[in-house]
């Protein structure tokens, strides 16, 4: 490979002094920005925080990926069936409330 000749550097040496620098830009690249979802096809589900036994939480989770949508599944068919009310709530020692 040979050696650029004097006469060349000394060109490009001028060619980037002339050169206006290349302005920094704040906004990035379509490909960087940030995806966002569109509106969902299906119904929505609400997030939730809820507290849960241990056991039920593992047995689900044991059960492999899909885990979650299972258990709403399995509350889902419950409901079909059943009111919340029907289930007798327990008092703060843990026995069943008595009814009035």
């Amino acid at each position: 490979m040979e050696r650029p000749s004097d006469q060349h550097i000394a060109h490009r040496r001028r060619s980037a002094r002339d050169c206006p620098r290349a302005e920094v830009s704040t906004v990035a690249p379509p490909q960087e920005e940030a995806r966002k979802r569109g509106p969902q096809k299906a119904p929505r589900k609400v997030p939730l925080s809820i507290r849960l036994f241990p056991e039920i939480v593992e047995a689900f989770r044991a059960s492999g990926p899909g885990w979650q949508q299972r258990m709403n599944l399995a509350l889902l068919q419950w409901l079909s069936a059943n009111s919340p009310t029907d289930v007798a709530l327990p008092d703060r020692r843990g026995q069943p409330r008595k009814t009035q």
